[in-house]
Formats: C-alpha cells, structure tokens, sequence
C-alpha cells in the first residue's frame, strides 16, 4: 500500500493513494452499484441537484462492514486523523454523485452526537479545470461567530468573517479526507469540462456512543423546554 499523507491542519488531514488496486475497484463497485435518487441541495438551491443514495450504517467494529469501509475504519486510529473514535463507533453516509454545474453550499456538518467525518473520492479521473474541489475553512467558530438568526451560527457568515487561509483539496481520485466534525466546508462547482463518469465520494460521519447520548437529551431537554 502506497498510502501517504499529503495535507495536514488542525482539523484535517488528506490521504492520498488510501486504498490499495483490489480496495479501490471494490469500493467504486460498491458506489456504483448503490441506488441513488437526484435530491435538491439541503444548503442553498443555487447549488443544483445531486444524486444521494439512502443512509448506509456500520459500527466500526461489525463483521459485515464492506472491505473498504473497514480499511477506513482502520485509519480512525491514525494520530494524524483529528479525533479519537472508539472501537464501536457509529459510521453513516451516504454516496454522492455530483453532475456538471452542481455545487454544494457552505457547512459545518455539527450535531447529531458527531466526532467527525470522511469523504472518499472513487471517481476514475479529475482534471485540473474540472472543478468539484473540496474547501476547507481549518478554524473553529465560537460564540462570537453566532451572528444568525435567534443566535445561531451561520456558516456562510462565519467564513466570510474570517481572515483564515482556506485549503483547496482537489478531487484527486482515491484520496480520503477527515475531517473533525464542525469543520467550515464547501464543494465548488463541478465544471463543464468534467469529461469523465460525475463526481463519486462516499462521504461518512463518525459518532462514539458518549456524544451520540449526549445529542439526545440534549434534543430530549430542548423538546421538554418547548412544550412546557
């Protein structure tokens, strides 16, 4: 395996030639065999449409995980990924076909009890003008950064009031990226010039059990507020 790091932030790090020839064909059968339905973005609709399959789900430590999923699971336990997971922890996501002139808005992917996530990209080509590269805002918001509605943090706000330097990863095929959950991120438009199959990813949030409780009463404590 010729796996190398080859970008690292405090709330990142890229991955590139991750999985070995017989992974890597096994996970684009994998993706490709998935069925998947076109869906309107959940960010913004000047984004366009993409095909998502339905939620898959694992625990880290199941038997019946795809061979790829647990070459990725593996990798949890690198020092360099930037969160620690437990041996049984939860794994959902979905996979992702992005078309030409589809983009996706800027996000954070917080809440639901999650510690991170990954996204593996397993289409077969990517040129430099295609488009479609991953963007990353490598700094966490805090309570100054709620500026949205009723206080809530809004991301396209929060990025546009940053003076951090953002991260251009582009789609490279079998690269992986980690990223620690509420990381800043966006999905530039794939461009016309995409010649090859659309943009593939596999793209999985990671929950330990301790957050994943800890989300639910606090949702728990938040519906008993609201109906008393």
């Amino acid at each position: 395996m010729n796996r190398q790091i080859t970008s690292v932030g405090d709330r990142f790090v890229v991955f590139d030639d991750f999985f070995d020839d017989d992974e890597l064909r096994f996970a684009r059968e994998w993706a490709t065999s998935i069925s998947v339905e076109m869906r309107d973005s959940v960010i913004d609709a000047t984004d366009g449409k993409a095909w998502r399959s339905s939620t898959v789900g694992f625990a880290t430590d199941a038997d019946d995980a795809p061979v790829h999923l647990r070459t990725v699971f593996q990798a949890f336990a690198m020092p360099e990924v930037p969160w620690a997971a437990e041996e049984s922890s939860m794994v959902t996501g979905a996979v992702w076909r992005y078309p030409r002139g589809s983009a996706l808005g800027w996000h954070n992917d917080a809440g639901g009890g999650r510690i991170g996530e990954f996204v593996c990209f397993l289409h077969p080509e990517w040129g430099g003008d295609w488009g479609g590269e991953l963007v990353v805002l490598d700094k966490a918001a805090d309570q100054s950064d709620r500026t949205g509605p009723d206080g809530t943090l809004s991301i396209p706000e929060f990025v546009s009031r940053s003076r951090s330097t953002m991260t251009l990863i582009a789609p490279v095929p079998n690269r992986v990226v980690f990223l620690r959950a509420g990381t800043a991120h966006t999905i530039k438009r794939v461009e016309d010039q995409w010649q090859a199959e659309p943009r593939l990813t596999f793209t999985g949030f990671v929950t330990n059990k301790a957050q994943s409780n800890q989300g639910r009463a606090r949702r728990l404590l938040q519906a008993l507020v609201s109906e008393g």
